[in-house]
């Protein structure tokens, strides 16, 4: 039984709307990975100059460091003396 054509035009709005309502989705994820790989460069960058402060502001104050074979290691302040 075909759709009525009340059908087919409301499925056609839906699908515009879907389409158009959205088109910001993977600029927002590219913005977003930009943001985490220049944060990464930072993390190495103080990494390798042995900026520990530096490494302290990049990390939330409940980090968590999981080093195998060792116990976890929680809190920039932790991880920084560590």
């Amino acid at each position: 039984m075909p759709y009525s054509r009340h059908f087919r035009r409301s499925t056609m709005v839906a699908t515009t709307l879907l389409v158009t309502a959205f088109p910001a989705g993977p600029v927002l994820a590219d913005s977003a990975k930009q943001e985490i790989d220049a944060l990464n460069a930072q993390w190495v960058a103080a990494f390798k100059a042995k900026n520990f402060a530096t490494i302290e502001s990049l990390m939330a104050p409940d980090s968590l460091l999981l080093v195998p074979g060792n116990p976890p290691i929680q809190g920039a302040e932790a991880v920084v003396e560590t």
